[in-house]
Parts: structure tokens; C-alpha cells; sequence
């Protein structure tokens, strides 16, 4: 009787898996809403660091031609 309710368990596993990816409408709003959010923050950052003074980039082309 246990080996069937297991067996039972085992075959509704990936029926279950297969449901959490279909999300709704407004699940799939919230979802860009936030990835938006955090690419526009990722973007502040970046003119965050750009604007600090210092050498930046030509200090990492200048080491990377010291391979020679």
C-alpha cells in the first residue's frame, strides 16, 4: 500500500514541477515591473561608478598589453 502511495507521489511530481512556470497576466507584469527596476539600478550604478574619480579604463587597457 506505501509503495503505491509512493509510486502515486512520484508520477504527480512532474505534473506539479510543470505548473509553477505558468504564471498569470499580472504575475508576469509584477515580474517585468521588477526586472525593469533592477536593470534601471544597475544602470544608476554604473554612472555612479563612471562618474568617481580616478584612472578606469585605461588603466585596464594599459594591463592588459603587458602580456607581450
Amino acid at each position: 500500500m506505501a509503495l503505491h502511495r509512493l509510486a502515486f507521489i512520484f508520477l504527480c511530481l512532474p505534473l506539479m514541477a510543470s505548473a509553477a512556470p505558468f504564471t498569470s497576466p499580472g504575475d508576469r507584469d509584477l515580474i517585468r515591473d521588477r526586472q525593469q527596476r533592477l536593470l534601471d539600478e544597475q544602470r544608476k550604478r554604473l554612472e555612479e561608478l563612471q562618474q568617481l574619480p580616478g584612472k578606469g579604463a585605461p588603466a585596464a587597457a594599459d594591463a592588459s598589453g603587458d602580456d607581450e
